[in-house]
């Protein structure tokens, strides 16, 4: 028997099935920052590596999920004049809306090699706009179309509070 369904907030469990997913949050000179209580009106990033732990697989037609609380609002890097210079690498395709980014891409089997492509690095520019306790659902890495490959991290709640707001 097979059963499928979103799990209750703070309820998800961290996967990671053939493929490995790590979130970095950081603000824009790249130092990390707690996002479980930022102020209002900061600008800081998502960072997401992927990376295929497999030495003989080459992964094809790779998503990412990114589903970002409605505190949160994603700079849209294609509204911009020129690319997103914080991105280290380039998908095949993304698809930016209001409270999620799906990229699309494929993973090379990991080598010792420096040129190794075993791994993918994403980043989304986001601000902390509306005030108020918002869920951040994990993160979400999978084959499209190999169920087996699979890769989910941990969701957590974030608060916006008013600039110089203490606990």
């Amino acid at each position: 028997m097979i059963t499928t369904g979103t799990p209750k907030y703070g309820e998800e469990r961290m996967t990671e099935n053939n493929l490995s997913v790590s979130v970095k949050y950081t603000d824009l000179q790249g130092n990390s920052i707690d996002v479980s209580r930022m102020e209002q009106g900061t600008d800081f990033m998502a960072t997401v590596t992927i990376a295929n732990p497999n030495s003989r697989e080459y992964l094809r037609d790779m998503a990412l999920t990114q589903i970002f609380p409605s505190g949160w609002e994603i700079h849209n890097s294609r509204m911009n004049e020129g690319p997103n210079v914080h991105q280290k690498d380039v998908p095949m395709y993304e698809d930016i809306r209001d409270d999620r980014v799906l990229t699309y891409f494929d993973l090379s089997a990991y080598s010792s090699y420096a040129n190794c492509k075993c791994e993918q690095t994403f980043t989304v520019v986001l601000n902390a706009a509306y005030l108020g306790e918002f869920y951040l659902p994990g993160v979400k890495a999978e084959a499209m179309y190999d169920g087996q490959v699979l890769a989910v991290t941990k969701g957590q709640w974030v608060k916006v509070v008013k600039p110089g707001e203490s606990e």
